[in-house]
């Protein structure tokens, strides 16, 4: 029992939150509202620092909306079976269309703690598409996807060598 209890202290840090990588620094912040209505959302700063030496960029910083977290999600899931995902927040259509500034700072921080858990990961840290995530720049339209893999793609054949792994 105290060795459990030893083992939960020594994964929280000292203000009792969870404890995260020391190869990166994460940080969600800045949500914007975008729009108007229906279409309105929320845009977040996404700003990471690493030590990693798969990085060519040590510290980068990207905007991203929720539907691009889903996305990084869903492809963690897809590319890493069997490795357990942090959650994102749920989907919450009501709360989204009123957009309070309690909802938006509660997404704000789920974020911020689903990003650091996936950064604290020794595999999905090293990851292709976390990569893709807090490199790429947004693109729209029905290039994104095209522009996604092509960068996954230089990311494997530029990363895969480095790391002693081969390319796909």
């Amino acid at each position: 029992m105290q060795a459990g209890a030893a083992a939960a202290n020594a994964s929280s840090s000292a203000g009792g939150g969870p404890a995260y990588s020391s190869d990166f620094e994460v940080a969600v912040t800045d949500p914007v509202k975008q729009g108007e209505g229906v279409s309105a959302y929320v845009s977040y700063k996404v700003r990471t620092h690493t030590r990693l030496p798969q990085y060519n960029r040590p510290s980068c910083e990207v905007i991203r909306r929720f539907r691009d977290f889903v996305h990084l999600e869903s492809t963690l899931a897809d590319k890493h079976r069997g490795i357990i995902l942090p959650p994102l927040p749920e989907k919450n259509a009501v709360q989204k269309f009123q957009m309070s500034q309690e909802f938006i700072e509660d997404r704000r921080r789920a974020l911020q703690v689903f990003l650091n858990r996936v950064a604290a990961h020794p595999v999905l840290a090293k990851s292709a598409e976390l990569q893709l995530f807090w490199k790429q720049r947004r693109t729209h339209g029905p290039w994104r996807w095209l522009a996604d893999r092509l960068l996954l793609l230089v990311l494997l054949l530029v990363v895969a060598p480095r790391s002693g792994s081969k390319a796909p």
